[in-house]
């Protein structure tokens, strides 16, 4: 959870509305462009260059989506978050063929306790969200960045298969 007030907890002091409640995917790295766009100032491009402000969300209370997939690395571990979704990788695709991964579905099993990377029902999740990552993590060498523009990663829209309650 990312919680956050602006004003005295009251409708009609605050920037915030109070007690409201946006479900999107945030970065810590996000509150550095926040901030800037709120006090208008002006971020260089070579800065925060994965941040998105939360702006219109925190303070018009907008719920388009500001990002469908969130990245995270580190230590030669990779993950993805989709949604519900979590593909998480160890190793590099390119520089390890023998690499782990683990695929896990938040929404019935948020201690991550059952690994579905393996489960025929969920081949086409898991090439999709492999795809994904190393699109982004590809885009990283080359830009820096990680934060890529939708046109350039492939189509999530996977049929799945399996249903997770049964």
């Amino acid at each position: 959870p990312f919680i956050v007030k602006w004003g005295d907890g009251t409708a009609e002091g605050s920037h915030i509305p109070p007690n409201s409640i946006a479900n999107q995917m945030v970065n810590v790295m996000d509150i550095y462009t926040t901030l800037a766009e709120i006090v208008g100032v002006q971020v260089e491009a070579d800065q925060a260059m994965d941040s998105v402000s939360l702006r219109r969300i925190l303070l018009e209370g907008n719920t388009n989506e500001v990002r469908r997939l969130m990245p995270g690395f580190g230590g030669g571990q990779y993950y993805l978050r989709d949604g519900d979704w979590k593909y998480h990788q160890e190793g590099d695709l390119e520089k390890d063929p023998d690499r782990v991964a683990r695929l896990f579905h938040l929404g019935s099993d948020l201690g991550e306790t059952i690994d579905l990377v393996n489960d025929p029902a969920y081949t086409s999740r898991v090439a999709v969200m492999e795809a994904q990552l190393n699109t982004m993590l590809a885009y990283e060498d080359t830009t820096n960045r990680t934060t890529v523009v939708p046109p350039l990663l492939p189509d999530s829209s996977v049929q799945i298969d399996a249903d997770l309650d049964g």
